[in-house]
């Protein structure tokens, strides 16, 4: 029975979908230079052909999977524009910063790898630095609002924390190991 342009449509979205979930763990995983179309298209259960009709290359797909966990940073850079004060907006980003990494542990093992990496591809470089310069904003803003003094140097700091975090989160996920991110969010979150 022939499809209709939706059920199609739907059809190629599952497929891009799947992709995408399958480059993403194999770029976790293996890194992304390391990771082959073949082995993707493997992976997902196609010829290597075929993947071809939904991502040009693999820097296509990486573009992708990046732009997709990048749509939550819009949702912390919103924060700014709601109506509390500096102390709550500074908690609120950093909670939802670690709850994204909770929820995306794959993503943020990707990311993080990446951006050791940025001298290897202009692509990773041009994802990259821009979230690390918003990041960046996004906390110099709140930590000026705060009447913290330096706010760019501790921005630095803060987010060199939250990372370190985030690291020691991903190496206990990868082990099966509790992690206890509540009481360690609410020593930093103190600090401030």
């Amino acid at each position: 029975m022939p499809k209709t342009k939706e059920q199609f449509a739907e059809m190629r979205e599952q497929t891009k979908k799947r992709l995408m979930e399958v480059g993403l763990e194999l770029f976790a995983e293996q890194g992304f230079y390391s990771t082959s179309i073949s082995k993707i298209a493997k992976e997902a259960g196609m010829a290597k052909g075929a993947m071809y009709h939904y991502f040009e290359s693999k820097d296509e797909l990486l573009k992708s999977i990046i732009e997709m966990g990048m749509a939550e940073m819009g949702e912390m850079m919103a924060v700014l524009e709601m109506p509390m004060p500096a102390k709550e907006k500074l908690e609120k980003v950093i909670r939802m910063t670690v709850k994204m990494v909770e929820e995306q542990p794959r993503l943020w093992k990707l990311l993080s790898s990446l951006m050791l990496q940025t001298h290897q591809s202009p692509l990773v470089t041009a994802l990259v630095k821009p979230m690390e310069q918003k990041g960046t904003e996004l906390f110099v803003i709140m930590l000026s609002e705060l009447g913290i003094e330096n706010p760019k140097e501790e921005a630095y700091v803060l987010a060199g924390a939250i990372d370190g975090i985030l690291f020691h989160y991903i190496m206990a996920w990868e082990r099966g190991n509790p992690y206890p991110m509540e009481s360690v969010l609410n020593q930093l979150i103190s600090r401030y």
